[in-house]
């Protein structure tokens, strides 16, 4: 019987990167909030002073500034996003059956760890999985997909998942290594970092190997 867990393992979220890059192109929501209530709080201060025929400008300055910053995250993605956009992606692929799209995230050839198991699997192989494991998994819940680049061309991203699997919730968290070659980024490197709230174990070093054939 697969036990139910009442609290996931609190896996440390990897670093966002440069807050302005965050802020500017990532999430540039509150950045635009942040400029409009400026460009607010200038007319309301010349309003103040009796200038009330210039209360326009700082709001209407404030407001093409606000256009122009989500003008630009609408066309700039980074490379955090790319591998965070990626991994929902290939989740979601590889939890319905969808290998063609799985294959399409994933290197030539992918390393597979957990537990101090590490070996290289094909890529038609491990999509391949992606067919069985839509068989069994009835539902997925992907949450607190974060990511990290390591350098210009690497990177990871780490996530929590719960399978529904036979009706009952299986809980794991896994890291992704993503290298970009060409201008896109695929995946490289599969860990499990945890699974029913445990390290992997003996679990996975049993069953990974199966794998290679």
């Amino acid at each position: 019987m697969i036990p139910i867990i009442a609290q996931l393992v609190n896996m440390p979220h990897l670093d966002g990167g440069p807050a302005w890059e965050r802020w500017l192109y990532e999430q540039p929501i509150p950045t635009m909030i942040a400029i409009i209530a400026m460009g607010v709080l200038s007319a309301y201060m010349l309003r103040q002073k009796g200038l009330v025929k210039w209360t326009p400008a700082p709001m209407l300055a404030a407001l093409v500034l606000a256009t122009g910053v989500w003008s630009l995250a609408s066309v700039v993605e980074t490379g955090r996003e790319s591998m965070a956009n990626g991994t929902r992606a290939f989740i979601t692929a590889m939890l319905t059956g969808d290998r063609f799209e799985a294959r399409s995230q994933l290197d030539r050839d992918v390393l597979l760890a957990a537990a101090g198991t590490e070996f290289s699997i094909d890529v038609d192989a491990l999509a391949a999985i992606s067919l069985e494991a839509s068989k069994r998994v009835n539902s997925f819940n992907l949450r607190k997909v974060s990511s990290t680049q390591d350098g210009p061309n690497v990177g990871r991203t780490r996530f929590d998942v719960t399978l529904g699997v036979d009706g009952a919730p299986m809980p794991m968290g896994w890291e992704l290594g993503w290298q970009r070659r060409g201008g896109s980024w695929a995946i490289v490197r599969a860990e499990c970092l945890h699974i029913y709230n445990k390290p992997p174990q003996n679990m996975f070093r049993n069953w990974l190997p199966r794998l290679r054939r």
